[in-house]
């Protein structure tokens, strides 16, 4: 009969086999323009050779991938794929002539010898293109593997943090104790410390979700939303979500909430998806919250936020 390994065992094959795929294949992940090159390009390119055509230099448009591929008005090509050698680009990059590297010095940009590198492999790698990450379908990337303590590994999110750990030479913390857990999650998602009702139904739950239920029961909490709401609701007191004003109107720093005007607050909570104050805040749109951004805040009431004290608006002290 064949011999039963055990689980360390198996975890054993499976480093070794990781390690030998990895030396055969390279350990560096693949390259995205989206992620890896497009911010190079727009940070050090994109102000003579991108978008704006009133400032585009030598006819060259680097945002554009049929317009990067194409020839220059001096015969030559940015971008070869496959080549970079044959590359304009790459060779203006590694110029040491003031009057053909690019960017000019005159613009104090400077690519690092590793932005250079990743621009040559880019292109070596047949200088693929990605549209904007926001037309792009979502793909669901394969969790990574990575040889560490499987009990660590829990879960896809828990493969990838062990690779980015990994990848800075550091170790994970160990498991936080159920009290520490429970504190965490109370004021990350309510911002309240929890109850001693709630910490003695968490912490005589043994079922192996049970911090998970905690969880969901904390998202069906109304203080989750009033939690969340706050995010939008602060900065709403400072802000012009209605756009700018018009004469005479107060700026929205001059702005205050009405006497009852914490309702973005009282509708954010009660809901695990969004409050709907926030919600029309950060689409553009205007609130009970924003919209009741009426009162101006008088000298007084500024003062007393300085020091963090609540105020009501419209009130003097």
């Amino acid at each position: 009969m064949g011999r039963k390994w055990s689980g360390s065992a198996w975890w054993l094959v499976l480093a070794l086999l990781s390690l030998g795929t990895g030396a055969a294949r390279g350990d560096e992940p693949a390259l995205e323009f989206n992620r890896d090159i497009r911010p190079i390009l727009s940070e050090n390119c994109f102000a003579c050779h991108g978008p704006d055509a009133r400032k585009r230099q030598a006819g060259l448009r680097l945002d554009v991938e049929a317009e990067a591929a194409k020839a220059l008005e001096s015969g030559t090509r940015a971008i070869v794929a496959g080549h970079p050698e044959q590359s304009e680009l790459i060779e203006r990059l590694v110029s040491a002539d003031p009057s053909e590297v690019m960017p000019p010095p005159e613009t104090g940009k400077k690519l690092t010898p590793e932005q250079i590198a990743l621009l040559k492999r880019w292109i070596a790698e047949g200088a693929k293109w990605q549209g904007h990450w926001a037309f792009l379908p979502i793909r669901r990337p394969a969790p990574p593997f990575v040889p560490v303590d499987p009990a660590f590994v829990k879960g896809p999110i828990d493969a990838f943090l062990a690779k980015g750990l990994a990848a800075q030479k550091l170790e994970h913390a160990p498991l936080a104790d159920r009290v520490t857990l429970l504190r965490r999650a109370h004021f990350d998602l309510t911002g309240l410390p929890p109850t001693p009702e709630e910490a003695n139904r968490f912490l005589s739950d043994e079922a192996p979700d049970a911090f998970e239920r905690l969880v969901d029961r904390l998202l069906d909490s109304p203080h989750y939303g009033e939690r969340m709401g706050m995010l939008w609701v602060r900065p709403g007191r400072c802000a012009d979500p209605g756009g700018r004003p018009r004469a005479g109107e107060p700026r929205g720093r001059e702005r205050g909430f009405e006497a009852g005007g914490d309702g973005g607050l009282d509708g954010a909570g009660g809901h695990r998806d969004a409050a709907p104050g926030a919600a029309a805040s950060a689409a553009g749109g205007r609130s009970d919250a924003t919209s009741s951004m009426a009162a101006p805040i008088t000298s007084q009431e500024s003062a007393r936020l300085k020091i963090g004290q609540s105020i009501t608006p419209g009130t003097t002290t």
